[in-house]
Order: structure tokens, then sequence, then C-alpha cells
């Protein structure tokens, strides 16, 4: 199994925008910025050409409104606020495209979680996947 650790506050997609017959991607800067943490701490990285497992941890922070009794009630509990955990995936699997794993189509299983954490950051487990798809 492969552990990877981007540091900061995780990120959620947005949807491609349209002006007239034109569509761009707004956050085209965030995910090669969000890639290039991950080149910078990782120097060995190699896109897996096999099916994976993927498993994906969102340490959200804790806001700042929050008081020093309801911030130690809250750590490391589920976060149930926006970002939705959805558009943290999907934004996860398009800037590692091409980077952590070929194409996101090899993803066969993907367990995702985010919690508040003193410590913002998104974790990344992959498994090769050999003959079961689940363990």
């Amino acid at each position: 199994m492969k552990v990877y650790a981007i540091a900061g506050v995780p990120i959620p997609l947005q949807r491609h925008r349209h002006h007239g017959k034109f569509s761009y991607d707004p956050q085209k800067k965030q995910k090669i910025n969000f890639a290039e943490k991950l080149w910078t701490t990782y120097f060995d990285v190699k896109p897996v050409e096999n099916a994976i497992n993927l498993t994906i941890e969102y340490h959200m922070p804790i806001p700042k409104s929050y008081s020093k009794k309801r911030h130690t009630e809250v750590l490391e509990k589920p976060h149930s606020g926006r970002p939705d955990l959805s558009n943290l995936i999907k934004f996860t699997e398009d800037a590692l495209n091409g980077i952590l794993w070929k194409d996101d189509a090899l993803i066969a299983s993907i367990k995702a979680k985010k919690f508040y954490s003193l410590c913002p950051q998104t974790v990344i487990k992959i498994k090769n996947v050999a003959s079961k798809v689940f363990d």
C-alpha cells in the first residue's frame, strides 16, 4: 500500500464554466498546485497502471469561530458541513489523474471520509487490486 499526504485545506471540485461557445476549467491552477505539492513531497511518484482500491481521508480545519470547548469536542469527529464529500473526491481524482494513477477509470473502489483535524491535509492510500476487489 502506498500512502501520500498532501498538506493544505482539502479543495472541492467546481464545475466547468461556460462563456458563449467556450468552456473552461476554473480550477486548472488549483489542480496543478495540488499535484505540485505531491511532487515536491514525494519525488519517485509513478502512475499506477492497474486496478486499485483507493482510500482518501480529508482532514478538515476547525473553524476559528468555535469556542475552545467546542474545538476539543469536534476534534477527530466527522465533518458534516460543506464542502460535500463527493466534490472533494472528484477534485482529487481529477487533479491526480496521470500522476498517481494512469486514468481514474482504474479506481475499482473508493473509501473516503472527512473529519475535523488540527492539521488540514488530504491523505491518499492506494492499494493494488490483485484478485479480490474488496478486502
